[in-house]
């Protein structure tokens, strides 16, 4: 029970004491990292360092807005606007061209969807943070998504049978990577195999950005060929290396 006290403690003290690189001469993070959780914000500090966000080095400023080079509050916080303003960047249905700053290429497969016309229509559409989290800090499992898409959609969803497709194909690719990786490393050739796996990677990361646009019927059809495709090229391969097993 020590140790895993003392865990805790390291592990608290890491997030706290050395915030990710690239961001200590923040001032946004400096002053957050200090703040108790509150209701009252959509999100705290502890939620942001765990995130791809702080892994990238994206402060709060580039979402929010204000100055992280002044240290005191009005200073720091001039020129931001709570998310319940329409001119705010964070505001619900701005918040898709917010995130598309970063993420040109999935705000433009949103564009495509009904959610997107929708949202812009009458507000009442989900955007990035519905599947994302605030702080993008989650991919949806398909139960989560059953879930989330069932609050409007009460028929059968779709959208969780797709995404299951999605991840079967994601796996595939994957078990393939680690059949060419053990073959290389046992000193044989990958052939086609390995041609076949960038091909793959590509159609693969191509279907991840489509998602967003929610045409579900030809992204999961594209899904299942991935997914038999790989599933193919990593059998062939072990046959013809004899790293069956491996």
């Amino acid at each position: 029970m020590a140790k895993v006290g003392a865990r805790i403690i390291l592990v608290f003290s890491a997030v706290f004491l050395f915030p990710p690189t690239g961001t200590a001469a923040n001032n946004c993070v400096e002053c957050h990292q200090k703040l108790l959780p509150s209701v009252n914000r959509a999100h705290d500090y502890a939620e942001w360092v765990g995130s791809r966000h702080a892994e990238k080095g994206i402060t709060c400023e580039m979402c929010h807005g204000g100055n992280p080079a002044k240290t005191d509050v009005p200073s720091a916080h001039k020129g931001i606007l709570k998310s319940s303003s329409p001119q705010s960047p964070l505001y619900f249905n701005r918040i898709p061209e917010t995130c598309g700053r970063c993420h040109s290429a999935e705000l433009a497969e949103f564009k495509k969807s009904y959610h997107y016309r929708e949202l812009q229509r009458t507000g009442q559409g989900p955007n990035c943070v519905t599947c994302h989290g605030a702080m993008a800090a989650r991919i949806p499992e398909p139960a989560q998504l059953k879930e989330t898409c069932s609050v409007c959609h009460k028929e059968r969803p779709v959208a969780d049978e797709a995404l299951v497709t999605l991840n079967l194909a994601n796996q595939a690719v994957e078990n393939l990577d680690k059949a060419v990786d053990v073959a290389r490393k046992a000193g044989k050739e990958a052939g086609p195999a390995g041609n076949a796996q960038k091909t793959l990677q590509n159609r693969l990361s191509k279907l991840k950005t489509g998602w967003h646009s929610f045409i579900l019927a030809p992204l999961a059809k594209e899904a299942r060929q991935i997914a038999d495709a790989a599933r193919e090229e990593e059998e062939r391969l072990r046959l013809t290396t004899g790293t069956e097993g491996k």
